[in-house]
């Protein structure tokens, strides 16, 4: 188990002179904006003090731009104004794949420094983290496993890098130089893989990070993106994160394990109850399963998300909970035996890389304080797949579907008044008027599935 640290002015200096004595030249002051694309400036290592004393100017908008790179009209973040990026010195380490530079996570801020939790993810996640801790004295701890696509260039279209089958041995022996770089890579920089194996698609890979501090657990996802898809690029190969890139190929998530503790015990854990849950864990369950829609907003959060989701496909589309079930939303996996008290956790399966991993932990645990505050009950789990339910009794049983698009999910959150409080409301309008947007971009295009079924028949 690890924690976030903090840094001194002094163990600054010491840091950014250690990096230069190791050839470090430049510095990445990185960030990732509201519609989860990682950004950034790059400075002169021998001024980061400086940087990181003063901050790094960048535009009002940028915050809220586009992942297609577009300013959002009608945002009240335009063309006038400015906010200054804030390194966290804690998340300063050097870059591996790109000797010579180092990276540091930035928080949006204002002029003179505050917090602007009005447009920064970090932000949110730390505040509402905050809340947990006040409100409850507790503190999150969450793991991430990462699936992605492994894909290249053919005649023009984008394919797979491989026909292996899941957790197949080729595609192992295959990409061996690949991952056996990522895994060197990401420990250099302090990241612990649990594991990895070829995934259910082609092409498809997976890496579980051992569990952290929430924050921690989200900035280590920031640098794991990057190192995987800048280790994929030196091996002639693209790493995508997007949630469902080929029609006929498994989706890619990016699941949520989670456990709340109190110093060094696992408060989920409870060895009286038939499941091995306390009442805090259903609590933080039942929580969860009643902000589900709204929370799709945040941990769904492209357009394209919304073909990962579909039922049978073991990526969760019904808002409820089973012991290792993995059609429901919430799944309650299996203890390890003998180290029952240390890994009994939940998992959140309506999740994918493409979006702010701030934001998508932030709205996941909002949701779980909520349960708590009020002492919310999610019934008896479901031991069946809930997709072979008939609908009268998904009903009878409080079973609902989650949102089938993202617009439905924006809807869902702009109803959740309880996000609105937690979030705010600048933030929330701001963050459904950018992903409106995203929408609206996508509605003015016709795809080739149109042209080929539409265009004769009619």
């Amino acid at each position: 188990m690890r924690e976030g640290i903090g840094v001194s002015g002094h163990e600054l200096e010491r840091l950014i002179t250690d990096l230069q004595a190791r050839g470090i030249r430049m510095l990445r002051y990185l960030y990732v904006d509201n519609d989860g694309v990682i950004r950034g400036f790059v400075g002169r290592v021998e001024n980061a003090v400086q940087d990181f004393q003063d901050g790094v100017t960048v535009a009002l908008a940028m915050p809220f731009f586009t992942a297609f790179d577009h300013l959002v009209p009608g945002t009240r973040y335009g063309c006038t104004g400015e906010w200054r990026l804030k390194p966290a010195p804690e998340t300063l380490r050097a870059l591996p794949y790109a000797p010579g530079h180092a990276a540091v996570l930035c928080d949006f801020a204002t002029l003179d420094l505050r917090p602007a939790p009005e447009v920064c993810a970090r932000t949110q996640l730390r505040r509402v983290l905050d809340r947990l801790t006040r409100e409850t004295g507790l503190t999150l701890k969450v793991g991430l496993e990462n699936e992605f696509y492994l894909v290249t260039r053919e005649d023009g279209r984008w394919v797979p890098a491989d026909q292996a089958l899941c957790f197949h041995t080729s595609a192992m022996n295959r990409h061996h130089r690949f991952v056996e770089q990522v895994v060197r890579q990401l420990a250099e920089q302090g990241i612990e893989v649990e594991s990895y194996y070829p995934e259910y698609g082609h092409g498809q890979q997976e890496f579980a990070y051992r569990y952290a501090d929430a924050l921690l657990a989200c900035d280590e996802q920031i640098f794991a993106r990057e190192t995987i898809r800048a280790v994929a690029e030196q091996h002639q190969l693209v790493a995508t994160f997007m949630p469902k890139p080929f029609a006929d190929q498994a989706g890619s998530g990016m699941h949520m394990h989670l456990s709340l503790w109190d110093g060094e015990r696992n408060v989920f854990y409870d060895e009286q109850d038939p499941h091995g849950l306390s009442d805090v864990a259903y609590h933080f369950i039942a929580g969860l399963i009643a902000h589900a829609p709204a929370v799709c907003a945040f941990t769904a959060a492209s357009i394209n998300s919304y073909r990962r989701l579909a039922p049978n496909a073991w990526a969760a589309v019904f808002a409820c909970y089973g012991i290792d079930n993995r059609e429901a939303v919430i799944r309650v996996p299996s203890p390890l035996h003998g180290r029952k008290g240390k890994t009994t956790r939940v998992e959140f399966k309506a999740v994918d890389a493409a979006g702010n991993p701030y934001l998508a932990v932030a709205a996941v645990v909002a949701a779980g304080l909520d349960g708590i505050r009020r002492g919310l009950r999610p019934g008896d789990p479901v031991a069946e797949n809930p997709a072979d339910l008939r609908p009268a009794e998904r009903e009878e049983r409080g079973i609902r579907r989650l949102p089938g698009s993202l617009p439905e999910a924006l809807a869902a959150l702009e109803q959740d008044t309880w996000f609105h409080e937690v979030f705010g409301e600048a933030f929330i309008q701001e963050y459904v008027q950018m992903k409106r947007h995203d929408w609206a971009e996508f509605m003015a295009h016709v795809t080739d599935w149109e042209l080929e079924r539409y265009l004769k028949a009619f």
